[in-house]
């Protein structure tokens, strides 16, 4: 068996749009429920409006403000859900590391 290692480049939320973390379910949540309502739902380009890079390394705003139970679960299970190792995606990009394990 193998395990993906994120590597926190980033580049897994640069690719999916500005308002892709409004696919989250924030019932528990409701000040990130209200952002989501209130923020504009046009997506206006790219990457993510919650990645924060510093010094080169990558991290969500919601995992930062809120923690990682608060991130939509396709962030949350990302890369192991449907690796985009195993899909081809983001290919050469050097997104996840393979680890035998």
């Amino acid at each position: 068996m193998s395990k993906h290692i994120c590597i926190r480049c980033g580049q897994c939320c640069i690719g999916v749009g500005r308002t892709f973390w409004k696919v989250g379910d924030f019932k528990n949540y409701p000040e990130l429920e209200t952002l989501a309502t209130l923020t504009e739902s046009v997506d206006g380009g790219l990457p993510c409006q919650m990645l924060q890079m510093k010094d080169g390394v990558a991290s969500c705003k919601i995992q930062t403000d809120y923690g990682w139970k608060a991130k939509p679960e396709v962030c949350r299970t990302f890369p192991d859900d449907e690796c985009h190792h195993d899909k081809g995606t983001f290919k050469n990009k050097r997104i996840c590391l393979l680890e035998a394990g």
